[in-house]
């Protein structure tokens, strides 16, 4: 999770949520910031400190300032956050706070562009998580910076076999190395036809593909 703060990067894929550090809403109440006092949220990376944010909910607003643990010891604070907070109803009564993603929206308003919201010219999404990857310096949405997941990044060959294996599973079975396995008792002949004919597609493609990255096959 390190090098946040070390500026902007050079990248050819996409970063991950999973190597962000991320605010949610519903940990922050959990912790108590909703009273109106200020509380801290912290990170660690192989038992050292390496980030924390100092959070405060008030009058439907999240004040959020940013702390970076410096190599030295020291730490590096960044640009506060005024997030808003909006709430809906829930069915069944209460009601479910949202964090208001402020990507792009300051952007315009520093060239003098607010006044166009063009696709993608504003966000503002509800959301119950911020992210912060490495590099960056605001909390925002996943979609404002462009994150994708480590799933994503697994080869189509992967998926194919951890789908294959999925259907042997709901079957009953274990062991991959096995015949596959009979219809167990109780599941409709549609159903287990249906299992069976994406349990061979997911089969064969994926060995496919697995002798293409071998180069077994053209």
């Amino acid at each position: 999770m390190g090098g946040h703060g070390s500026g902007p990067q050079e990248r050819s894929e996409k970063q991950l949520v999973e190597d962000s550090l991320v605010i949610d809403i519903n940990s922050i109440v959990r912790v108590g910031a909703g009273d109106g006092r200020a509380r801290t949220i912290g990170w660690e990376n192989q038992g050292r400190d390496v980030a924390s944010v100092n959070v405060k909910l008030s009058k439907g607003r999240l004040g959020v300032l940013m702390f970076i643990a410096g190599r030295d010891g020291g730490q590096k604070s960044f640009e506060f956050q005024d997030i808003e907070i909006v709430t809906t109803p829930c069915n069944y009564g209460g009601e479910r706070r949202w964090l208001v993603c402020p990507g792009r929206v300051e952007e315009l308003e520093a060239t003098g562009a607010s006044n166009f919201l063009g696709d993608g010219g504003h966000c503002g999404r509800r959301v119950a998580k911020l992210y912060l990857p490495p590099g960056e310096t605001r909390f925002l949405c996943r979609h404002c910076h462009d994150l994708g997941y480590l799933s994503q990044r697994v080869g189509k060959d992967i998926r194919m076999a951890r789908k294959a294996m999925a259907i042997r599973r709901r079957l009953g079975q274990q062991d991959h190395m096995q015949p596959f396995p009979s219809r167990p008792p109780g599941m409709h002949h549609r159903t287990y036809e249906r299992l069976s004919a994406e349990y061979f597609a997911a089969s064969t493609v994926g060995s496919y593909l697995t002798l293409q990255h071998l180069r077994i096959v053209a």
